[in-house]
């Protein structure tokens, strides 16, 4: 379950990948009513979500729904602090792990489902997609550089854009494209309104919108812009948004360097 477009299409190339046919919610709300029309045997759980979030839709899955009806549930998280993993294991998921998503994390995951504890039949549909949020295969970066690229790649990581165009297969190079297009036309309004949000000390709202932004951004590779979006979450997670004016600029600042590095990739000539 993912409102993020980029993670959507990123999620179902990975899934699709690893031969899954998965469905997708854009929330936890919509969930729990996919679930009363259709029974699934697996749920990957984004954990920040509009409407309902992931322990929510989660708890609510535990005590509206029979024994024999318990899918199994495992969350995707952009967190990796101290006591998260047990956080999401005290509301009733069964396994965790964190964005961005390395298509092995994913698989081991996957494989450590305990199909003992599931009432499956043969003609159950397949997995239920929460849009994972983040990406690729772990490629190494070419060893030659040209003269920009060694600058981009000190703003992308740019084995992520390779994981994602290896996964697309021959239509990897398109894939690519779109999505970066997707990004470049959604993040300014994204940044925007975070601006606002600040300004107004709109404090859920900054959360929500730095969450969305940091997710996006890691599965395209922009991991410091990702970094400062966290750091930006977490403060208003904290419930403290004093004195961040100018860490919006410095996001800003990223974000000139990061889009500037994705449009070569549109563009590599």
């Amino acid at each position: 379950m993912e409102d993020n477009n980029i993670n959507q299409r990123v999620a179902l190339l990975m899934l699709e990948k690893l031969g899954y046919r998965p469905d997708i919610a854009g929330n936890g709300l919509e969930a729990l009513q996919v679930l009363h029309q259709a029974s699934y045997d697996v749920i990957l759980m984004d954990v920040e979500m509009p409407e309902m979030d992931g322990l929510s839709a989660t708890k609510a899955i535990r005590q509206d729904f029979p024994a024999d009806e318990q899918p199994w549930i495992i969350a995707v998280t952009a967190y990796a602090m101290q006591g998260d993993r047990e956080t999401c294991l005290a509301a009733g998921m069964n396994d965790y792990i964190t964005k961005p998503i390395r298509e092995n994390d994913l698989l081991d995951a996957l494989q450590r489902i305990d199909f003992s504890v599931l009432s499956l039949t043969k003609n159950k549909p397949a997995p239920l997609s929460e849009p994972v949020v983040n990406v690729g295969l772990v490629n190494p970066v070419p060893e030659v550089l040209k003269a920009d690229q060694l600058e981009e790649n000190l703003v992308l990581d740019l084995s992520i854009l390779t994981g994602i165009r290896e996964m697309a297969g021959p239509d990897g190079a398109t894939f690519l494209q779109v999505i970066i297009g997707d990004y470049l036309h959604t993040t300014p309004s994204l940044l925007e309104k975070l601006k606002t949000a600040i300004a107004a000390q709109e404090i859920d709202t900054v959360r929500a919108t730095a969450h969305s932004l940091g997710s996006s951004s890691a599965n395209l590779g922009a991991v410091e812009f990702a970094k400062q979006c966290k750091q930006l979450e977490n403060l208003a997670r904290s419930g403290m948004l004093s004195g961040v004016d100018g860490q919006y600029i410095q996001l800003e600042k990223e974000y000139e360097k990061v889009s500037q590095a994705l449009a070569l990739q549109l563009n590599p000539n």
